[in-house]
């Protein structure tokens, strides 16, 4: 009977007569999901559901999940603490700071804190803010400006370089002291760039040594090996000939002083300072003659004093002649009976010989009339024939072919004014007449071209006219 009521109820069916409770319900066993009161079990989402009721049929039965306060979850039936850490746990963040666990919650649950940053001069490590050692306790180091830092420890204890601390006058670090930096020895020199001695100075306050300043030199001395030492070009008694060709000669003034260059010597005449010495400068055979730039004639004379040829003073060759191969021989600029002109038309003959042999130009001279110096010779400048006759360069004259004068030219005579009635024309070179014998009386003028004045500002052209005549022209 138990087992059918069951099934009726399962399939959602209520029987009326097996309803009824000891109280007016349904026996406790017979409710569907009935559960105690006082029980709990977990939700599928970590919540709680907890046995309540009963409800109207008398059944107890289960709430909705509920989720669990703070940071607690749902285990066997009951909320309950996470607890992800242990009191005073720790452990490393991932900005590199540290999470410590606190105390319970209101709930009594133990929680992570924020994340903290590790104070300076630590690191998160295994959990917790720990210590990053830059040095150890009593070490010690140069720091970038030549001074000494020392290892401190912070109030974290935590070791660390200290300030730079500045070394004394002439004291660097090195290898974590001040020391001196001894650049050199006692008794040490050298020479600098500019060819100064600088000596090693010391021991100073410090016990160090330094380079001094630098010492010049003196005069003649040069810097070498750390000491001063003679700049000798030469050896004393040494001999030079300098570019402008005079002998030097390696001298020492004093005792002690250094060695030097004397002053210019110049050799004597006629020798030449050759390497180290002056010496004859060879410039010729005795006897020998030679020609000069100017045509002059110099001969080889000596021996001198020094045992030397040399070239005599010179001489010009005489008048006419020229210096050739060492001889003066006749330069014969000309052959006797030719002339030659000159750029303004004089002539010049060829005469000779003189008295060494040698022809020569005669004084220019000009041409005699009715000649013209042309190709070194005068000659004739007109070509005429008698009965011949040109216009003048005077209107209306004419000039007639004459001669021969006594040089055996012909030559146009002085111009002569045509006659009345005449005209010179050029055509003819000569005057005719110049209009027909009925213009006589006809005539106004004398011959074409002839200006007539009329009065003080006037004048007129004579003209032929289309008659023949001769008129003045009116237009004029």
């Amino acid at each position: 009977m138990k087992t059918s009521v069951q099934f009726l109820v399962g399939l959602g069916f209520t029987i009326g007569i097996a309803c009824c409770s000891v109280e007016g319900g349904l026996p406790n066993e017979q409710c569907v999901a009935g559960c105690l009161a006082g029980e709990s079990t977990c939700g599928t989402n970590g919540g709680i559901r907890r046995c309540t009721g009963p409800d109207q049929n008398g059944c107890m039965y289960l709430t909705d999940e509920v989720a669990c306060p703070g940071d607690q979850f749902c285990t066997e039936g009951k909320c309950t603490c996470e607890n992800p850490c242990a009191a005073g746990e720790t452990r490393c963040g991932p900005e590199g700071g540290e999470f410590r666990c606190l105390g319970q919650d209101n709930l009594g649950c133990m929680v992570w804190s924020e994340e903290s940053t590790c104070p300076e001069h630590q690191e998160c490590s295994d959990g917790r803010c720990t210590c990053v050692d830059l040095c150890t306790q009593g070490q010690t180091r140069c720091g970038q400006t030549g001074g000494v830092s020392n290892c401190t420890t912070t109030t974290e204890g935590c070791h660390v370089w200290g300030d730079e601390q500045p070394c004394a006058g002439g004291l660097r670090c090195a290898s974590g002291e001040c020391r001196c930096q001894d650049p050199c020895s006692e008794g040490d020199s050298i020479c600098d760039p500019d060819g100064k001695v600088i000596a090693c100075a010391g021991p100073d306050e410090n016990s160090c040594f330094n380079w001094s300043q630098a010492g010049t030199c003196p005069d003649g001395q040069v810097c070498q090996g750390g000491s001063c030492n003679c700049d000798s070009p030469c050896q004393p008694g040494q001999t030079i000939c300098d570019p402008d060709g005079n002998l030097r000669i390696c001298l020492t003034d004093q005792p002690g002083e250094c060695p030097g260059w004397g002053d210019a010597q110049a050799c004597p005449e006629h020798e030449v300072c050759g390497q180290v010495s002056c010496r004859c400068n060879d410039a010729c055979q005795i006897g020998s003659v030679v020609c000069g730039a100017g045509g002059e004639q110099f001969t080889c004379v000596g021996p001198d004093a020094n045992g030397c040829a040399f070239w005599d003073t010179g001489s010009a060759c005489p008048d006419g002649q020229t210096c050739h191969l060492g001889t003066c021989i006749c330069n014969n600029l000309c052959q006797i009976g030719s002339s030659i002109c000159d750029p303004q038309g004089q002539v010049a003959d060829c005469q000779g010989p003189d008295a060494t042999g040698c022809n020569y130009w005669g004084v220019l001279h000009a041409c005699t009339n009715h000649q013209t110096c042309q190709t070194n010779a005068c000659t004739c400048d007109t070509q005429c024939q008698l009965g011949e006759a040109v216009c003048g360069d005077t209107p209306n004259t004419q000039r007639d072919c004459l001669g021969p004068d006594p040089a055996g030219c012909m030559f146009y005579g002085d111009e002569e004014v045509c006659s009345k009635g005449l005209s010179c024309l050029p055509e003819y070179g000569r005057c005719l007449p110049d209009t027909p014998p009925e213009c006589f009386d006809v005539n106004e003028c004398d011959y074409p071209s002839q200006i007539v004045c009329m009065n003080d500002i006037q004048y007129r052209q004579c003209k032929k006219g289309d008659d023949g005549c001769l008129h003045l022209d009116c237009s004029t």
